[in-house]
Protein backbone atom coordinates (compact mmCIF):
# COMPACT_ATOMS: atom_id res chain seq x y z
CA UNK A 1 0.00 0.00 0.00
CA UNK A 2 1.33 3.39 -0.88
CA UNK A 3 0.79 6.38 1.36
CA UNK A 4 -0.43 9.70 0.09
CA UNK A 5 2.15 12.45 0.22
CA UNK A 6 1.20 15.74 1.84
CA UNK A 7 3.14 18.95 1.16
CA UNK A 8 5.35 19.88 4.08
CA UNK A 9 4.04 23.42 4.38
CA UNK A 10 0.45 22.23 4.97
CA UNK A 11 1.28 19.79 7.78
CA UNK A 12 0.43 21.03 11.26
CA UNK A 13 0.03 24.62 10.10
CA UNK A 14 -2.33 25.43 12.94
CA UNK A 15 0.11 24.29 15.63
CA UNK A 16 3.20 26.12 14.38
CA UNK A 17 3.77 29.81 15.08
CA UNK A 18 5.95 32.36 13.39
CA UNK A 19 9.02 32.71 15.62
CA UNK A 20 9.62 36.33 14.57
CA UNK A 21 6.25 37.48 15.89
CA UNK A 22 6.43 38.70 19.47
CA UNK A 23 4.07 37.20 21.98
CA UNK A 24 1.91 39.74 23.69
CA UNK A 25 1.62 39.06 27.39
CA UNK A 26 0.19 41.38 29.97
CA UNK A 27 0.85 41.43 33.63
CA UNK A 28 -2.06 41.22 36.03
CA UNK A 29 -1.17 44.70 37.29
CA UNK A 30 -1.48 46.18 33.78
CA UNK A 31 -4.91 44.63 33.34
CA UNK A 32 -6.05 45.87 36.76
CA UNK A 33 -4.82 49.41 35.93
CA UNK A 34 -6.77 49.39 32.66
CA UNK A 35 -9.92 48.21 34.41
CA UNK A 36 -9.71 50.88 37.10
CA UNK A 37 -9.12 53.61 34.51
CA UNK A 38 -12.39 52.85 32.69
CA UNK A 39 -15.19 55.30 33.47
CA UNK A 40 -18.01 53.90 35.53
CA UNK A 41 -20.70 55.71 33.53
CA UNK A 42 -19.76 55.78 29.86
CA UNK A 43 -22.97 57.60 28.87
CA UNK A 44 -22.48 60.74 30.93
CA UNK A 45 -23.01 64.13 29.34
CA UNK A 46 -22.44 67.54 30.94
CA UNK A 47 -25.18 70.02 30.20
CA UNK A 48 -23.94 73.53 29.23
CA UNK A 49 -26.91 75.24 30.97
CA UNK A 50 -26.65 73.63 34.41
CA UNK A 51 -23.04 72.34 34.40
CA UNK A 52 -24.33 69.15 35.97
CA UNK A 53 -23.81 65.68 34.55
CA UNK A 54 -26.81 64.13 32.87
CA UNK A 55 -27.26 60.53 31.80
CA UNK A 56 -28.44 59.66 28.34
CA UNK A 57 -29.15 56.44 26.52
CA UNK A 58 -27.69 56.37 22.98
CA UNK A 59 -30.04 53.54 21.98
CA UNK A 60 -33.25 55.16 23.24
CA UNK A 61 -34.26 56.40 19.78
CA UNK A 62 -33.27 53.19 18.02
CA UNK A 63 -36.06 51.25 16.38
CA UNK A 64 -36.32 47.69 15.26
CA UNK A 65 -34.58 47.09 11.95
CA UNK A 66 -36.63 45.39 9.26
CA UNK A 67 -34.21 43.47 7.05
CA UNK A 68 -36.95 42.35 4.68
CA UNK A 69 -37.34 45.89 3.33
CA UNK A 70 -33.66 46.40 2.55
CA UNK A 71 -32.57 49.48 0.69
CA UNK A 72 -30.15 47.49 -1.45
CA UNK A 73 -30.67 44.55 -3.76
CA UNK A 74 -27.97 41.90 -3.46
CA UNK A 75 -27.06 39.65 -6.40
CA UNK A 76 -24.86 36.67 -5.48
CA UNK A 77 -23.58 33.59 -7.28
CA UNK A 78 -22.96 30.60 -5.01
CA UNK A 79 -21.38 27.27 -5.77
CA UNK A 80 -23.51 24.35 -4.63
CA UNK A 81 -22.45 21.00 -3.23
CA UNK A 82 -23.88 19.11 -6.20
CA UNK A 83 -21.50 16.88 -8.10
CA UNK A 84 -19.77 18.87 -10.84
CA UNK A 85 -20.56 18.02 -14.44
CA UNK A 86 -17.80 16.89 -16.76
CA UNK A 87 -17.90 18.72 -20.07
CA UNK A 88 -17.09 17.43 -23.55
CA UNK A 89 -13.51 18.61 -23.17
CA UNK A 90 -13.09 16.55 -19.99
CA UNK A 91 -12.96 19.52 -17.60
CA UNK A 92 -15.10 19.75 -14.49
CA UNK A 93 -17.82 22.39 -14.54
CA UNK A 94 -19.18 23.34 -11.10
CA UNK A 95 -22.86 23.98 -10.44
CA UNK A 96 -23.77 27.62 -9.68
CA UNK A 97 -26.90 29.25 -8.27
CA UNK A 98 -27.56 32.99 -8.64
CA UNK A 99 -29.62 34.56 -5.84
CA UNK A 100 -31.39 37.94 -5.90
CA UNK A 101 -32.20 39.23 -2.42
CA UNK A 102 -33.93 42.37 -1.18
CA UNK A 103 -36.27 43.11 -4.08
CA UNK A 104 -39.01 45.55 -3.00
CA UNK A 105 -42.54 44.26 -2.57
CA UNK A 106 -43.87 46.43 -5.42
CA UNK A 107 -42.30 44.13 -8.04
CA UNK A 108 -44.02 40.88 -8.98
CA UNK A 109 -41.32 38.30 -8.38
CA UNK A 110 -43.21 35.57 -10.21
CA UNK A 111 -43.17 37.56 -13.45
CA UNK A 112 -39.49 38.43 -12.99
CA UNK A 113 -38.64 34.73 -12.58
CA UNK A 114 -40.66 33.87 -15.69
CA UNK A 115 -38.75 36.52 -17.64
CA UNK A 116 -35.38 35.16 -16.46
CA UNK A 117 -36.37 31.57 -17.24
CA UNK A 118 -37.44 32.52 -20.75
CA UNK A 119 -34.47 34.78 -21.54
CA UNK A 120 -31.74 32.61 -19.98
CA UNK A 121 -33.19 29.13 -20.60
CA UNK A 122 -32.53 28.15 -17.00
CA UNK A 123 -34.52 26.88 -14.04
CA UNK A 124 -35.57 29.38 -11.39
CA UNK A 125 -37.79 29.61 -8.34
CA UNK A 126 -38.75 31.80 -5.39
CA UNK A 127 -37.64 30.73 -1.92
CA UNK A 128 -38.84 32.22 1.38
CA UNK A 129 -36.02 33.35 3.70
CA UNK A 130 -36.29 34.54 7.31
CA UNK A 131 -34.11 37.64 6.97
CA UNK A 132 -34.47 38.55 3.27
CA UNK A 133 -38.09 37.60 2.62
CA UNK A 134 -38.66 36.19 -0.86
CA UNK A 135 -35.40 35.33 -2.65
CA UNK A 136 -35.16 34.55 -6.36
CA UNK A 137 -32.86 31.63 -7.26
CA UNK A 138 -31.61 30.95 -10.80
CA UNK A 139 -29.57 27.92 -11.84
CA UNK A 140 -26.30 29.14 -13.29
CA UNK A 141 -24.01 32.16 -12.89
CA UNK A 142 -26.02 35.06 -14.36
CA UNK A 143 -24.83 37.99 -12.23
CA UNK A 144 -24.05 40.24 -15.21
CA UNK A 145 -27.37 39.60 -16.95
CA UNK A 146 -29.34 40.14 -13.72
CA UNK A 147 -27.49 43.41 -13.07
CA UNK A 148 -28.23 44.64 -16.61
CA UNK A 149 -31.89 43.64 -16.22
CA UNK A 150 -32.30 45.40 -12.87
CA UNK A 151 -30.59 48.62 -14.01
CA UNK A 152 -31.32 48.63 -17.75
CA UNK A 153 -34.00 50.28 -19.86
CA UNK A 154 -35.88 47.13 -20.93
CA UNK A 155 -35.69 45.94 -17.30
CA UNK A 156 -36.69 47.44 -13.95
CA UNK A 157 -34.66 50.67 -14.39
CA UNK A 158 -33.26 50.82 -10.85
CA UNK A 159 -30.24 52.97 -10.05
CA UNK A 160 -26.85 51.26 -10.03
CA UNK A 161 -26.16 52.37 -6.45
CA UNK A 162 -29.09 50.26 -5.20
CA UNK A 163 -27.96 47.00 -6.84
CA UNK A 164 -24.92 45.30 -5.26
CA UNK A 165 -23.26 42.46 -7.16
CA UNK A 166 -21.11 40.18 -4.98
CA UNK A 167 -18.25 38.11 -6.31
Amino acid sequence: MSQLSVPKDNVFRAKTRNKNKPKFKRNKNQVQNQITQLPETPYLEISPQTDEPQFFDPFAEAEEVDLKQAKQIHVRAQQTQVRAKIGKDGKRKPHWVTTIEGLPEKFEKKKIVQNFKKALACAGNIVEDETWGEVIQLQGDYRDFVFKFLTGNPGLELSESVVVVHG
